[in-house]
């Protein structure tokens, strides 16, 4: 694994403060609102196909199927996989920024009509920000990465949080 990230400044790795998650990233300084905070990059696949080939081994974990934890599709179609194991690609810091509200509240009742809602009021960033995150996922167009980029103005020592989705 080879992390490059061409546009952090002072973040850094460290103890996730949700249970189970292994390592976050945090802010070492503080970041203003609006700018990009670190880069989403790796191994690109054509299809799910060609990467289902390297979680293969989340079958043996009783995960019950491939589970793509370090994935990202682009719009381009194109799939992103930042996994620090397994890459061979340069890879940025963004793949080990984590979401708040980690899978399990995904699946409580009443929280995919609240994201329906909020996204039908054009109101998506303001729900992220009070769910807890302060990073956005932007696609670069020319190029198969992404940018995270500030929701809101970050403290120092604050672990950096990004909305991973509905395929999560």
């Amino acid at each position: 694994m080879k992390i490059i990230d061409n546009i952090e400044s002072r973040l850094y790795l460290g103890p996730s403060k949700i249970p189970g998650a292994g390592v976050g990233l945090f802010a070492g300084d503080e970041i203003q609102m609006g700018v990009p905070v670190c880069e989403y990059k790796g191994d690109v696949f054509e299809t799910e196909d060609s990467v289902r080939q390297r979680y293969k081994y989340t079958l043996s974990l009783g995960l019950g199927g491939e589970v793509f934890i370090y994935t990202l599709k682009h719009p381009n179609g194109k799939i992103i996989d930042c996994h620090p194991s397994f890459s061979k690609e340069v890879i940025g810091l963004g793949g080990f920024v984590n979401d708040v509200l980690g899978y399990t509240e995904r699946l409580k009742e009443g929280y995919r009509e609240e994201l329906v809602e909020a996204a039908k009021e054009n109101k998506l960033k303001e729900w992220e920000i009070e769910k807890g995150y302060n990073l956005s996922y932007w696609a670069i167009p020319h190029e198969t990465k992404y940018l995270l980029t500030s929701l809101r103005k970050i403290e120092p020592g604050e672990e950096l949080y990004a909305n991973y989705g509905d395929p999560y």
